[in-house]
């Protein structure tokens, strides 16, 4: 066996082209066969690394923050019909839209300007890595026929702000875009209900 990690080996694809170079079926079906699987695990070793974000550690506690945002607007999403509905079961709490706001607020602004350690685009590939188009999805698939015509009014404004926290997530990042235009369709009773809430515009 050739060990491909030994000293004196420091270019093994170009030992394996001049390997083939003899004329010997055998030697350069087992060169071919070795370069084959050394380019190969480049490969794929590259398209890891093309998917790799290196952050530093005040980005990482931005990344962090970003995190615990997220956990909180989905629990808040995922349970509006507790909090978010006037019946004889349960009443509004305003606080906890209030808790939406703020965080759909900081993550729109950061998203789009970004901070002291982080960009903008920066920003868009830390919530691409979160949850949130997952919790994007759900409320702009939200049919707000199954709630009483109370609690509409409120649940426009939790998918408002979800949808402004949407338009910067995109914001001149066609990756972030893409995952959009899949569930496009889904929302496009929000662009003819209320056109200013356009994703990319």
């Amino acid at each position: 066996t050739i060990e491909l990690s030994a000293e004196g080996v420091r270019n093994p694809t170009a030992m394996f082209v001049d390997l083939m170079m003899y004329r010997h079926p055998k030697l350069f079906s087992l060169a071919l066969e070795l370069y084959f699987q050394e380019c190969c695990q480049t490969e794929a070793m590259m398209e890891v690394l093309d998917r790799v974000e290196l952050m530093t550690t005040p980005q990482l506690e931005t990344f962090e923050a970003i995190q615990e945002d997220i956990a909180i607007l989905g629990k808040l999403v995922y349970s509006f019909e507790n909090w978010g509905v006037d019946d004889q079961f349960s009443s509004v709490d305003n606080a906890k839209f209030m808790q939406v706001q703020r965080v759909c607020l900081k993550l729109r602004s950061l998203a789009l300007v970004g901070d002291s350690n982080s960009t903008a685009l920066e920003i868009q590939k830390m919530l691409h890595e979160t949850e949130f188009f997952s919790h994007f999805c759900y409320i702009v698939q939200t049919d707000a026929t199954d709630y009483a015509a109370s609690a509409r009014p409120l649940l426009a404004k939790v998918t408002a702000l979800i949808c402004s926290c949407a338009r910067s997530f995109v914001a001149a990042n066609p990756k972030n875009q893409a995952l959009v235009f899949e569930v496009l369709d889904c929302a496009m009773w929000l662009l003819d209900a209320q056109p200013d809430m356009a994703l990319l515009a």
